[in-house]
């Protein structure tokens, strides 16, 4: 139970407020029903001891007694009820010690019993077991010869009790039933007219990940429209700082890169391989090079958008495998991709295009003949979008453990050899750590490297 209720809470605040409606609902017209219920029984036993009185009254306005103590009563009562057997209504009259002296044609064949102690004022009794309500009614009889004690006594059938309730609670739980339906259909309407907003600012905030629209329109209500406002200046203040932090680093890679490439091309392209000042200064040069188109994309990395819109993940691999198949053609590599069609991510595409880019060009790069990329898109609970889980592997000779860790470093190769600047990896490892994934190694079926991304939904 304790798991459903805390799966329950992380659903729509539709389906709680719902849900909230529904037995707050419950609670008040059960709890007012069987109030109401009470309230009737209690009312209605009043009403039944009230006319018991009554039918006492009757009896002792018809009574005669004699001189000799004996009683006389008219066979036929002003109530039918009590000259009618079955009827429910008995009569009888007891003297002081219990004794019965007369009774009801109603009750023939019936018997009283008197409670210990014998009432000495008007009190009325429930025989559960006999199913009868018992009003005893002692009163003091003045005659010439002294006073009589005798005791009244009026019985009727609980149905008397019973069938009112029964009948009047069968009215009301039907009532309330329909009352509550009622009310129950009313506020999932009032609910779901007065969520609407916050319905139609979700589809708005998925059409901006989607690339449909690039803010969020200003027709919300007052309650939303400070939000909307808010969002709309981070989106614009975000894709302002990156557009000037773009510009920043393209004015800056042109500033360096063109005195760079003067000095290139004065000193190292026809330098004297015996002139070690020289040597070294082309080395310089060549450093700063490699360190400025580092920090370029190491740049592009950290400044990933709050929003990214969806992208097509096969559309991707595919034209990364026709271009690395035309840049290795020598080799004939063959690239086997397992990847859904229409399988999305939300991811920038050129952070994306980065990470595929440089992890199946190292394949690539270090295979013999063969290289497979694997492409899954695991559900995660509670997330209306799917993670990405891509693995590539390769038949090359792969990458010894200790070695590992360190290709993950800027500017390390596996392999001092062959050329690269050795900052592919690690740009990849900033890429995944900024989408919260893991970037992982391993040994490969196929013999060589094996690499895995996780990259989840978005929150």
């Amino acid at each position: 139970m304790k798991f459903s209720l805390n799966l329950l809470s992380k659903r729509s605040i539709h389906l709680r407020l719902v849900l909230a409606a529904i037995l707050s609902l419950i609670a008040f017209l059960g709890l007012a029903g069987i109030a109401l219920e009470r309230a009737f029984r209690e009312s209605n036993q009043r009403a039944i001891h009230e006319r018991l009185q009554l039918y006492v009254y009757t009896l002792v306005g018809f009574v005669d007694v004699k001189t000799d103590g004996s009683i006389e009563l008219p066979e036929i009562l002003p109530e039918p009820r009590f000259s009618t057997m079955g009827s429910g209504l008995q009569g009888f009259v007891l003297d002081q010690f219990g004794n019965q002296m007369w009774r009801s044609p109603s009750a023939v064949g019936m018997s009283i019993e008197v409670p210990d102690p014998i009432p000495e004022t008007s009190e009325l009794v429930v025989r559960n077991k006999k199913q009868r309500l018992e009003l005893f009614y002692p009163i003091a009889w003045e005659m010439e010869q002294g006073t009589k004690n005798l005791i009244f006594v009026v019985t009727e059938h609980m149905n008397a009790v019973e069938q009112p309730v029964l009948q009047f609670r069968k009215t009301l739980w039907n009532w309330l039933g329909g009352i509550g339906l009622l009310l129950v259909v009313t506020e999932i309407g009032i609910l779901g007219w007065s969520l609407q907003p916050l319905r139609r600012m979700s589809k708005d905030v998925e059409s901006i990940e989607a690339g449909g629209i690039d803010r969020l329109p200003d027709d919300y209500p007052p309650e939303l429209q400070g939000l909307a406002n808010n969002l709309n200046a981070i989106l614009n203040s975000e894709r302002s700082h990156k557009e000037r932090y773009r510009n920043t680093l393209a004015d800056l890679a042109h500033s360096l890169k063109t005195p760079l490439a003067i000095i290139r091309g004065a000193f190292c392209d026809q330098m004297n391989q015996s002139d070690e000042q020289i040597q070294i200064l082309c080395n310089q040069v060549l450093r700063m090079d490699d360190i400025i188109e580092y920090q370029l994309k190491h740049a592009a990395a950290t400044t990933r958008p709050l929003i990214s819109p969806e992208i097509v993940v096969s559309h991707i691999i595919n034209k990364v495998t026709d271009a690395l198949k035309k840049v290795y053609a020598s080799k004939s590599i063959q690239i086997r991709i397992l990847c859904p069609m229409n399988g999305k991510i939300s991811c920038e595409e050129g952070d994306f295009y980065e990470i595929v880019g440089n992890l199946m060009d190292n394949a690539c790069k270090w295979c013999h003949t063969t290289v497979e990329v694997k492409v899954e898109f695991p559900r995660e609970l509670h997330k209306k979008q799917s993670g990405l889980y891509l693995c590539i592997d390769d038949d090359g000779s792969g990458i010894p453990d200790h070695k590992l860790q360190q290709v993950l470093q800027r500017g390390v190769r596996a392999d001092q050899t062959t050329a690269g600047h050795g900052i592919g990896l690690s740009i990849v490892k900033e890429l995944v750590q900024l989408c919260h994934g893991r970037l992982e190694f391993g040994s490969s079926v196929l013999g060589g490297l094996k690499v895995e991304v996780f990259i989840p939904a978005p929150l």
